[in-house]
This record gives C-alpha cells, sequence and structure tokens, in this order.
C-alpha cells in the first residue's frame, strides 16, 4: 500500500512539473509584448499613409463622378436649345444670373422651359412642358424638381457675350450666350472642401457659326 502510495505522489509531481514546462515566464511575456510594440511602432507610418492613399482614392473618385455629371447633364440640355426665331413673346428667351438660367429645349417628349436653379449647396433642375399638338403661350405641366447634385460650395453660373469676349454674371439678351460656365466646389462627408474644375458648356445653336 505504501508502494501503491509513493507511485501516485510521483506521477503528481511529474503531471506537475509537465505543465509547468510549457507555460511562459514573466520574461517571456514581457519580452513579447516588448517586440509587439516595437513591430507597431514600425508599421504605424505605413498604416498611416495607406490610410492618407485610400482616403485621398476616394476623394478623387468623388470629385471625378461629380464632374462627370455636372458636366453630362449640363450638356444634354444646352445640346438640345431649341431656338425660337421670333420675339412674339409666346416663348420665354435665354435668360440667366449667378444662381441659374433658363431655355427652351428640346427633347422626346416636345418642347420644355428646362430651368437650373441654386439653392444653397443644390443644383436644381425642372422642365416645364408644352403641349406637342398645338404651341401653347403657357408651360402645360410642371415636372418634379431633381436634385442632380448637392453639397456644392460657393456654386454660380456665368455666360460668355461673344461680342465682347466678356463674361457676365446677369444674362437678359435676345440672343444666346456663346458659353455657359458653372464654377463650384464640392464638400465631403468629412467636412473637407474641394474645388472642381469649371464646367464650361458652348451653345452653339443661334451662334454665327453654329445651327440657325
Amino acid at each position: 500500500m505504501n508502494v501503491n502510495f509513493g507511485l501516485v505522489t510521483h506521477d503528481c509531481k511529474q503531471t506537475k512539473k509537465r505543465y509547468g514546462e510549457i507555460g511562459f515566464t514573466l520574461l517571456e511575456v514581457l519580452l513579447a509584448l516588448t517586440l509587439t510594440g516595437l513591430l507597431l511602432l514600425l508599421l504605424s507610418p505605413a498604416l498611416f499613409n495607406m490610410d492618407r492613399f485610400l482616403f485621398r482614392t476616394n476623394t478623387t473618385a468623388e470629385q471625378s463622378r461629380m464632374q462627370r455629371l455636372l458636366y453630362r447633364r449640363l450638356a444634354a440640355t444646352l445640346d438640345n436649345v431649341y431656338h425660337y426665331p421670333f420675339f412674339d413673346g409666346n416663348f420665354p428667351p435665354f435668360t440667366g444670373d449667378e444662381r441659374g438660367f433658363t431655355v427652351l429645349t428640346q427633347s422626346e417628349e416636345g418642347l420644355a422651359q428646362t430651368e437650373y436653379l441654386l439653392q444653397g449647396g443644390e443644383l436644381q433642375l425642372t422642365s416645364f412642358y408644352y403641349e406637342r399638338d398645338a404651341l401653347a403661350i403657357e408651360p402645360q405641366e410642371k415636372e418634379e424638381t431633381v436634385i442632380l447634385a448637392n453639397r456644392l460650395v460657393n456654386p454660380y453660373f456665368a455666360y460668355l457675350d461673344e461680342t465682347s469676349g466678356v463674361w457676365r454674371s446677369v444674362w437678359d439678351e435676345k440672343d444666346y450666350p456663346r458659353l455657359v460656365r458653372l464654377i463650384t466646389g464640392l464638400r465631403f462627408e468629412s467636412g473637407d472642401e474641394y474645388d472642381l474644375v469649371p464646367v464650361v458648356i458652348p451653345l452653339r445653336i443661334g451662334q454665327k457659326y453654329g445651327w440657325e
């Protein structure tokens, strides 16, 4: 019986010794933490640069997307301007100021009075359609206003007078401006603001070298 007890006690000592050998000492833990801290310290500049790179990439992509959107929508409108050759007051001429402009356009839906309007940081587009069969003096239907862009910073329109070569902030002439320009910036969700490339669209209709 004493022999068995001795064997059991001996096995317990061996088990404790065996489990103790697979643990970590305090010195090893401190060494691992130190190495981990040094590794993170060495990697932090790379991680910071990666974050800045991703931010710049997203910023550039958002700027490009907004730039293309503004250009395409303005070009689609001004490339379809309808030239009404009479000054009888049946249709409003091209009029504009820094906050937007109104122009008569031709589309699949028929003639429309198209209006671009800047409201705060938004660019709104509204179309008033005329009857198909007979030209009415007043628009017959008002479409729902579409917000083309928001978070614009200090946006304004300008119009090039072909005769004088001067950009004007107000256009109330009987003829058309040669160019329409939109200057604006863009505010991101982070609060940062960036300037966009000015959007400049020509009006070929009604011009000396355009179609009448």
